[in-house]
């Protein structure tokens, strides 16, 4: 029936997960880890897959087709729940899916290993979830797993920023536009760190579709104190790949969400310009 039916779907995607999150765990990040970092994460992997094999319970609902796989709450999640129940390997292909790799990291992919949030309000960031224009004109409340030893930059930027005709100013070359940027993030506090960019609002213009908005959690070796390379307002333009590059940072979460053009933005500032893209 139905149930029996819906069981089988479970257990089938159960293993289906664990399998695609055992191959990304293999897959090149920006960074190669130590091989006393790898040795160990090879050795939970086994010791809780034997776990999983000696479970009488969880075998047997496998066996039967009877495995059921709870809702999670992921905002609730520790960075090694999150990575057990599978989200990095979700997070990684609808990233892949979306060209996210492609537009923001040049030609580098990773797999998340940090549960990163972003929360506008009562609305989640997650992985490409729409976002209506109205919930993006305040800075977001953030979360992440990080201890006091840990430096982290938080990255926030719009992938979509369209090529302008050449009779607006600065226009030439754009790709991607700056939302936010804080670094030097002791632990996981972002208020201890230094913001190097006020949160700005993404200013999709009307007529060009929905703009991804995409946060990562970035890992570094030491403080920064450069200021970024940013193009002049109402576009600031600005290239994550190069400021990734330059400052040795590693990304450890990722999260996106898309936006539009919306009428019920006011439309004042230079930002909100409406263009003439008729021909």
């Amino acid at each position: 029936g139905g149930a029996g039916q819906h069981a089988r779907f479970c257990s089938m995607a159960y293993r289906a997960l664990v399998r695609a999150a055992s191959r990304l765990r293999t897959f090149a990040t920006l960074a190669e880890r130590s091989p006393a970092a790898e040795a160990a994460e090879q050795a939970s992997t086994l010791a809780s897959k034997r776990a999983r094999k000696l479970d009488p319970v969880l075998e047997k609902a496998a066996r039967t087709c009877t495995f059921w796989i709870p809702p999670v709450q992921v905002e609730g999640l520790s960075d090694a729940d999150w990575r057990c129940h599978g989200y990095p390997a979700h997070v990684f292909n609808m990233a892949k899916h979306d060209n996210v790799f492609a537009d923001v990291f040049g030609s580098k992919t990773f797999v998340p290993q940090k549960n990163l949030l972003l929360k506008f309000g009562d609305a989640l960031m997650h992985r490409g979830n729409i976002l209506p224009l109205s919930k993006l004109q305040g800075a977001p409340t953030v979360k992440f797993d990080g201890t006091g030893a840990d430096l982290w930059t938080l990255l926030v930027v719009n992938p979509d920023c369209v090529e302008l005709p050449e009779a607006v100013a600065d226009s030439s070359d754009l790709g991607q536009s700056l939302v936010w940027l804080v670094s030097n993030i002791r632990g996981s506090d972002v208020s201890s760190g230094q913001v190097l960019h006020q949160y700005t609002p993404p200013t999709p213009f009307e007529g060009t579709g929905f703009h991804r908005i995409v946060a990562v959690l970035l890992q570094q070796s030491a403080a920064l104190s450069a200021a970024p390379a940013v193009g002049p307002a109402p576009f600031r333009a600005f290239d994550a790949a190069e400021f990734i590059a330059a400052n040795q940072l590693i990304p450890r979460g990722l999260a996106f969400s898309q936006t539009a053009f919306a009428t019920d933005i006011p439309l004042e500032g230079p930002q909100f310009m409406k263009l003439d893209l008729s021909e």
